[in-house]
C-alpha cells in the first residue's frame, strides 16, 4: 500500500527539462523510453536524450523487432545532436539496413 504525505513536494516534476534529458541519457534507451509512463510531463522527454544505448540482450522476440525499435527511436529523436550511439549485440546477426535516413 502506498502512503503519500499531504503537501509532499514533487521534486522530479520541478526539474528543468535539460536535467531530465541528461538523467535519461545516462540510462539504456529502453529504460529511458519506459519513463514516458511516469507522468504527462515526461511523456516525450526520452526523445531529447543525447546518448542512445541499444542492447539487444533485452528479450526482444527477434532481430526484426529489435531493428524496428531502433528505427522508431531514431525517427522520433528530437535532440539536435547525438553524442553517443552504442549498440550491444549478443547475437551473431547484425541489422543489415536501417529504414531511417539521417
Amino acid at each position: 500500500m502506498s502512503y503519500r504525505i499531504k503537501n509532499e513536494e514533487d521534486r522530479l516534476s520541478s526539474l528543468p527539462e535539460e536535467v531530465v534529458s541528461h538523467i535519461l541519457s545516462l540510462m539504456p534507451t529502453k529504460f529511458a523510453v519506459r519513463t514516458s509512463i511516469l507522468s504527462w510531463r515526461w511523456r516525450y522527454s526520452w526523445m531529447s536524450v543525447t546518448n542512445l544505448d541499444f542492447d539487444d540482450g533485452h528479450p526482444y522476440h527477434d532481430l526484426n523487432c529489435f531493428t524496428k525499435f531502433v528505427d522508431r527511436v531514431l525517427e522520433l529523436q528530437k535532440s539536435p545532436q547525438v553524442k553517443v550511439f552504442h549498440r550491444m549485440c549478443f547475437s551473431e546477426m547484425w541489422v543489415k539496413k536501417s529504414n531511417v535516413s539521417m
